[in-house]
């Protein structure tokens, strides 16, 4: 009798054992598949994005978020600058809604001006990228200074303002481009241009680009892990039964 209790003890420990092993064998193995997923996320688009970083900057040098783009930007402030210092100083409610006035005026107008997608098309063909890919133009900051040294914020993406229109505040102001999920993975150029004088303006502007097949992509690029996991692992299908 003590002879069965001490091996079915035994049998007990090693089936204790056996499972413990493959929880932790098994978590192991998630974790190197997610860490993989996301090395390969990171890395997905990099030698694309940097091909696009670089042509994207030449056809802007000197500009903001688009060729004309600057000329767009510059006529709302420049010409409402003299009120928004009067009233910075002296009346701060119509300061917030003349500021969030001409912000909006901004936005619509980039957004009706834009030539953003044909510049994305020739960039595309001429580095013989995939066809498929998606983007998003954002403007991501706007402020002014009035004496080249402390700059007055108009907008900032991470804000909501009840004076800007709804349509503008995805991601910060949508200027062009259907790409909806946006971060630092299929994030191409992150630009702020200043010029730090009296009554200028600094403006903060980002690129995204990205395939909508993206995860599609990168599982098909991690079907040799997934391979040698089903392959080595001593715990699967009917062997794991087998065991027990």
């Amino acid at each position: 009798m003590a002879i069965l209790l001490f091996m079915s003890s035994s049998i007990f420990r090693i089936r204790f054992i056996a499972i413990a092993s493959f929880v932790i064998l098994a978590v192991v193995q998630y974790f190197l598949v997610y860490n993989t997923f996301e090395l390969k996320n990171d890395k997905f688009f990099l030698a694309e994005a940097a091909q696009i970083k670089r042509d994207y900057s030449n056809a802007i040098r000197n500009d903001k978020v688009f060729p004309g783009g600057q000329a767009i930007i510059d006529s709302f402030l420049n010409r409402n600058m003299y009120e928004l210092e009067r009233l910075y100083k002296s009346d701060r409610k119509h300061f917030y809604r003349l500021s969030q006035w001409v912000v909006d005026s901004i936005a619509v107008r980039l957004r009706a001006r834009s030539n953003i997608d044909s510049l994305m098309t020739a960039i595309i063909k001429e580095n013989k990228l995939e066809t498929d890919l998606i983007w998003l133009s954002t403007v991501d900051h706007i402020s002014v200074t009035f004496n080249g040294q402390q700059y007055v914020t108009l907008y900032d993406k991470s804000q909501l303002y009840k004076g800007l229109d709804s349509a503008f505040q995805n991601k910060g102001i949508v200027v062009s481009g259907s790409l909806q999920n946006t971060g630092p993975s299929n994030l191409v150029s992150n630009i702020t241009i200043s010029t730090p004088t009296a009554y200028s303006n600094r403006i903060g502007f980002s690129l995204y680009t990205d395939t909508p097949h993206r995860t599609q992509a990168i599982i098909t690029r991690m079907l040799p892990t997934f391979f040698a996991i089903a392959l080595f692992h001593p715990f699967t299908g009917n062997n794991f039964l087998y065991h027990f």
